[in-house]
């Protein structure tokens, strides 16, 4: 199986878990709502440090916080990582606090353009954190209770 690059430092395995990757290959990436790698290369360039999201390609346990199979028992029934348009992640040397004060720093650019609309309450998700691009019409990131 081939690795493919979606951005400057992002490839497509970090955005799909390994069943739709191995049965997809590169066609995985008609899964994933293109908002939200352009929102996490956003961040990334924006913060300057890695971003982990699946680090299953390298033979790490991280496998479902991108694109999970409908099959999956990990999250909720029509959770938005089953359409493509959510990741959970951490960023290296960065509290998950510091993560979410920064995307909640450049939340403008984020929702003028769509690229995260809504984040998990971090009181709940203390080791990563959960953003995605679903719609809510609003002008401000929606912070939910997982």
């Amino acid at each position: 199986m081939k690795r493919f690059r979606l951005t400057d430092n992002f490839y497509l395995d970090e955005f799909v878990c390994p069943g739709i990757y191995s049965q997809y290959g590169s066609r995985s990436v008609y899964f994933l709502d293109a908002r939200i790698v352009t929102g996490m290369q956003f961040i990334r360039e924006q913060i300057g440090k890695p971003i982990h999201i699946n680090n299953w390609w390298d033979g790490g346990p991280l496998d479902e916080r991108g694109l999970r199979e409908f099959k999956t028992k990990t999250g909720a029934k029509f959770s938005q990582h089953k359409f493509g348009r959510a990741v959970d992640s951490n960023i290296v040397g960065t509290s998950v606090k510091d993560y979410f004060e920064f995307v909640m720093s450049h939340e403008k650019y984020l929702i003028e353009n769509q690229l995260i609309t809504t984040i998990e309450n971090i009181s709940f998700t203390k080791t990563w954190l959960h953003c995605d691009c679903r719609y809510t019409g609003l002008d401000h990131i929606l912070i939910v209770n997982p």
